[in-house]
């Protein structure tokens, strides 16, 4: 398997190398072509400007093409000669250059011969092409031609032509005729791909340029590829991939174009592949190979395993334990007949929980006798106590409100009640405590108008509650103030019960916070540590109470509560 990935590896490298080296070369070679057909346009723009902007070089073509009788005329007409032969002789690439004015005589300069007339002269095509664009706005075009000088020549000369107006009335052209051979074998000479094709195309999709090696293109081939956008894709021509390079000119909107056939560009790591794959074959051979050997091992050692099993199962004498782990199978065969000796220990184990969770259970329902027996006591008292009377008493009203929080803690089994059930249960508790210290404290609520949604352990305001008004007001002889405050937090609730009591040292505080967080008991206190280890029991260790307290101004208790419990959590006790 490592070998494997290794190749892989290697394979994915060597072929992202290849995309990254391909597309940094592409745009070297095609940036080099761009750069070499872009002089042209700078060139003709030169012999532009050399005519139209020089008034003595205007003056001069004037009189030469319109055949002016002087002595200067002939002058003129070799000076104008001389500079398009100094161009041309100046730059390889340049085959001629035409300088043309509108005149009554459609005569012209050429840099080969000098002075001639259109009609006379044996490459009329440029003027041709100047008329068909004459009405056009375009001040500069270019198209691919062929001259042939004689008659008898076999072959014309291929050139690209570029056409450059000039004068106010736009009626001045200069053509510049490029060898279209030079500028190939340029393109040749570049350090290119073996099989790798260069295409130019004009801005109207023609075929300018391109190298000696030969991919037949299609219009439609060539309509794609101008198309494409600037980058380097994958394209499918004749059946056959080609990895795909263009960029485009920003003076003449020119496509510059490589295109270099898949199976050239990835020989290489084609031939990786194969290797790859050869030793892929090897290794599946061999692993059928081994597992063939491995796999009649192992059912052997399964049919030995399950002999041992049904041995097991009929209660028969189990056999003696290997005397060494040789292998996996070995070891599997020593743990089944540990495992079959642990399971006849835990099969007495078992009886005899059994029998002691009976004997608990006598106990626990004798037990919920006494707590159903004090309830109904305290009904019949209540209304002894109301006979007394004929209405309710403080004595009735107490014995109701404690029967009502008895009936709550032994009414419903479930530990997860509603917080509203327990706010109401705490409410009786105070009405308990207010009728027995008359206008000593005054409880103060709080809480969000959903509370409803939220769920409590049973029994949890009320210890809290009684701490403040026996450890925090008694002792005291100001109005005591507690104020019990639900928030609803991001992620939590949580219970202030805070009151302004006598207050707590820190020494004191930082102990009983200690002991909260250990999970401690504490006799002083039983009721705190109480909600504590329930809350933490039932929603975990994150959750719990806090306290913090102030000598002389007063206490306050947090309680921690999760916002997504739901009646359906059981609280179960430790032992």
């Amino acid at each position: 398997m490592p070998l494997v990935l290794l190749s892989f590896s290697i394979y994915y490298i060597m072929q992202n190398n290849i995309n990254e080296i391909t597309n940094k070369n592409n745009a070297n070679i095609l940036t080099q072509v761009q750069s070499n057909t872009e002089r042209f346009i700078d060139d003709i723009n030169s012999l532009t400007l050399t005519f139209s902007t020089n008034p003595h070089m205007n003056s001069m073509l004037h009189e030469v093409l319109n055949l002016t009788r002087s002595d200067a005329s002939a002058n003129y007409s070799s000076l104008i000669k001389s500079e398009l032969v100094t161009t041309v002789a100046s730059r390889a690439y340049i085959h001629s250059i035409y300088i043309f004015s509108d005149n009554p005589y459609q005569n012209f300069i050429s840099s080969i011969n000098g002075l001639n007339s259109i009609s006379a002269y044996y490459d009329r095509a440029w003027y041709d092409s100047f008329l068909q664009n004459q009405n056009r706005s375009v001040k500069y075009w270019s198209e691919s031609r062929s001259i042939k000088q004689f008659s008898f020549e076999k072959e014309a000369t291929d050139v690209i032509t570029f056409y450059n107006r000039f004068f106010d009335n736009d009626q001045g052209l200069v053509v510049l005729n490029i060898s279209k051979e030079y500028m190939e074998n340029k393109i040749n000479e570049l350090d290119l791909f073996p099989d790798q094709n260069i295409f130019v195309l004009d801005d109207k999709n023609q075929l300018i340029l391109k190298n000696d090696v030969e991919l037949l293109l299609s219009d439609t081939d060539f309509e794609k590829i101008y198309k494409q956008m600037d980058s380097s894709v994958v394209n499918r021509i004749d059946n056959r991939d080609y990895y795909m390079t263009k960029i485009t000119s920003d003076k003449n909107n020119w496509k510059y174009v490589s295109i270099i056939p898949l199976s050239t560009l990835y020989a290489d790591t084609i031939k990786l592949r194969k290797i790859i794959i050869l030793i892929l074959s090897l290794l599946i051979l061999i692993c059928v190979f081994l597992s063939l050997i491995i796999t009649r091992r192992a059912h052997d050692k399964i049919k030995t395993i399950m002999k041992i099993l049904r041995i097991a199962e009929s209660g028969q004498p189990i056999p003696n334990l290997p005397p060494r782990v040789k292998d996996e199978y070995d070891l599997i065969i020593q743990n089944v007949l540990k495992t079959y000796i642990e399971q006849n220990k835990l099969k007495m184990e078992v009886m005899e929980k059994r029998y002691r969770m009976r004997i608990m259970e006598s106990v626990t329902l004798q037990a919920q006798i006494n707590p159903h027996f004090l309830f109904n006591t305290f009904k019949s008292i209540f209304w002894m106590s109301f006979r007394l009377t004929n209405s309710k008493n403080e004595v009735s009203q107490m014995i109701e409100n404690l029967s009502s929080i008895l009936y709550y803690s032994i009414g419903d089994q479930s530990n997860i009640i509603p917080f509203s059930e327990e706010i109401k249960t705490t409410k009786n508790y105070i009405e308990i405590e207010q009728l027995r210290y008359k206008d000593k404290f005054e409880v103060i609520w709080e809480y969000p108008i959903h509370i409803d949604q939220y769920y409590s352990i049973k029994l949890l305001i009320q210890p809290i509650l009684e701490n403040a008004i026996i450890h925090g007001l008694r002792g005291t002889d100001r109005m005591g103030y507690i104020k019990i405050k639900i928030v609803d937090t991001s992620e939590d609730l949580l219970l202030h019960v805070t009151d302004n009591g006598i207050g707590m040292d820190n020494h004191e505080v930082l102990e009983i916070n200690n002991k909260l967080i250990q999970q401690q008991d504490n006799s002083g206190h039983i009721g705190i540590y109480n909600c504590n280890r329930r809350l933490a029991l039932t929603f975990g260790e994150a959750y719990g109470l806090r306290i913090r307290s102030k000598r002389g101004i007063g206490t306050s208790v947090t309680a921690r509560l999760p916002k997504n419990a739901t009646s359906s959590l059981k609280w179960i006790p430790e032992g």
